[in-house]
């Protein structure tokens, strides 16, 4: 039987009570812009043509329930491929619509960014290091259990 935890208990805990800390931000974020009345929340997604203000809500529901999953489970190996696929999904999401050449920032975290003072540039670099942040992370305590001498 493939032993289940390989790496210190604690960093392994720490790194998904992070992840669905980061989630739970962002969906709050994401919730709060959806109720604004925001002109860009009723503009088409360019990638899922569906309005903005659906994909918001839709995408906090996500976070939330992968936060849930991440702070109540007790099975990591599960929460490993669920991070890593959330940070992947995140990753694409932004790769196709820069493929699309979309001029429009990602409307991820709805207005608290500009209300905050952030530029959308600096947004984007912050989202992409937290995705990869996910994906590093998780593929990394999955394949940890696979490795004995560890």
């Amino acid at each position: 039987m493939i032993e289940e935890q390989h790496s210190p208990r604690w960093l392994q805990r720490g790194f998904y009570v992070s992840c669905a800390a980061i989630l739970v931000v962002t969906a709050c974020a994401k919730i709060w812009s959806a109720h604004l009345s925001t002109p860009i929340l009723f503009r088409r997604d360019s990638l899922l043509y569906i309005d903005t203000q659906h994909v918001l809500v839709f995408a906090a529901i996500y976070e939330l329930l992968v936060s849930f999953f991440l702070v109540f489970s007790h099975r990591n190996c599960v929460k490993s491929i669920l991070i890593a696929i959330t940070g992947s999904e995140f990753l694409l999401y932004r790769f196709f619509k820069a493929a699309m050449h979309d001029p429009r920032p990602c409307p991820c975290l709805g207005n608290v960014p500009a209300s905050i003072g952030l530029t959308d540039n600096s947004v984007n670099w912050i989202l992409i290091a937290i995705a990869s942040y996910f994906v590093c992370g998780g593929i990394t305590f999955y394949a940890m259990r696979f490795n004995r001498s560890m």
